[in-house]
C-alpha cells in the first residue's frame, strides 16, 4: 500500500484524543512526515510532539496556519483528520476537500439552549462514498445555521458537568477516529461500524441524514426514516454476531433537525425509538443557539 502524508486540522483536546489513541502500527501507514496545522502559535508543535511519542520515527511539520490554508500544501491521495472547534470551519473544509482524498472528522455539540442536548459526531469521507457526502453536506450546514462561533471554554469553564458530561463523548469519538485513520484506504463499507456515526452518551450509532419536508407530519417523518434506514448496510448496524442494532436518522428542515432512533431486527423490521429535536432558534441570543467544539 502506498503510503501518504497525514494533515491534522486542529491540534487542541480533540485531536490530542485520537492522537494518544493512534497505534505505531497506524502511524507507519503514513508518510514520516505528518503536517499538523493550528493557527495559535505552539498548539501544533504540541500535538507534534504527542505524535512523535507515539512513532518516534515520525517527523512531525507543525504550521501555524489554518487547515483551510494548509491542505494547499497536500496532495490529491493525501488523508485528512479534522478536530476543529468550530462546525462551520469542519463543513467548509470538507465541501472542499479533494475527490481522491480521505477525511475523517470529529467534532462535540450542546443543541440549541441552555440545557441543550450534547451530542458528538464523527466520520470518513471516502472517495467515491456519495451516501456519506449527502449526509454531510445536508447535516453541518443546518446545525451550523443553528449555531454560532464560540470558544470551547464557553461550554466547560462556567459549568464543570457540561466539561465532565462531554469527555466520554470525546473518547468515543476520538476512539473511531483512531481506528478510521487505521484503516488507511479501505471502502466506506469497510470501515469500522459506519462512515458517518453519533453519540449521545457512550455509545456510536450509525447515522444517515435526509433532506425532509417543510410541512411534513410525525407520522410522514417516521415513514421517512424507517425508509431511510432500509439503505444502511449490515455491518453498520449490527454488531458480530447481534442480531439487533440501533441507528440514526436525521430529517434535515430547513429551521429544524429531528434526529430519529431507530431499532432494526436483522430480519428487517424497523421501528421508532426516540426522537430529538434541535429547533433553530427565532433570535440567535447567546442563550439559545447551538454550540460546537472539539
Amino acid at each position: 500500500m502506498a503510503k501518504n502524508t497525514l494533515v491534522c486540522g486542529g491540534s487542541h483536546r480533540g485531536a490530542k484524543a485520537y492522537a494518544q489513541q493512534l497505534s505505531p502500527q497506524a502511524l507507519t501507514l503514513y508518510d514520516p512526515t505528518v503536517l499538523v496545522a493550528d493557527p495559535k502559535p505552539g498548539r501544533a508543535k504540541q500535538l507534534s510532539e504527542v505524535l512523535r511519542n507515539r512513532l518516534p520515527s515520525l517527523d512531525p511539520r507543525a504550521l501555524t496556519m489554518r487547515i483551510e490554508d494548509a491542505l494547499a500544501l497536500s496532495r490529491d491521495h493525501d488523508s485528512v483528520v479534522l478536530a476543529l472547534d468550530d462546525i462551520q470551519a469542519t463543513s467548509a473544509v470538507l465541501a472542499s476537500r479533494r475527490p481522491g482524498q480521505h477525511v475523517t472528522f470529529q467534532i462535540l455539540g450542546r443543541g440549541p439552549g441552555q440545557e441543550g442536548t450534547l451530542i458528538g459526531l464523527q466520520g470518513t469521507l471516502c472517495p467515491g462514498d456519495n451516501v456519506t457526502q449527502r449526509s454531510v453536506s445536508l447535516l453541518l450546514p443546518a446545525l451550523s445555521d443553528m449555531s454560532r462561533s464560540a470558544s470551547s471554554r464557553e461550554l466547560t469553564e462556567p459549568d464543570l458537568l457540561t466539561a465532565v458530561r462531554l469527555a466520554p463523548l470525546r473518547s468515543v469519538v476520538s476512539t473511531r477516529t483512531a481506528l478510521h485513520l487505521s484503516e488507511k484506504g479501505r471502502d466506506s463499507l469497510d470501515l469500522t461500524g459506519s462512515p458517518l456515526s453519533l453519540t449521545f452518551g457512550q455509545s456510536l450509532f450509525p447515522l444517515i441524514a435526509v433532506e425532509a419536508g417543510p410541512a411534513e407530519k410525525y407520522s410522514q417523518q417516521s415513514d421517512l426514516a424507517l425508509e431511510t434506514a432500509g439503505s444502511l448496510p449490515a455491518n453498520a448496524v449490527f454488531a458480530r454476531g447481534q442480531s439487533s442494532g440501533t441507528a440514526v436518522v436525521a430529517l434535515v428542515q430547513a429551521r429544524a433537525v429531528h434526529f430519529l432512533r431507530l431499532a432494526i431486527s436483522s430480519s428487517g423490521r424497523r421501528v421508532v425509538a426516540g426522537l430529538l429535536e434541535f429547533l433553530r432558534p427565532v433570535q440567535r441570543a447567546a442563550a439559545s443557539t447551538a454550540v460546537f467544539t472539539d
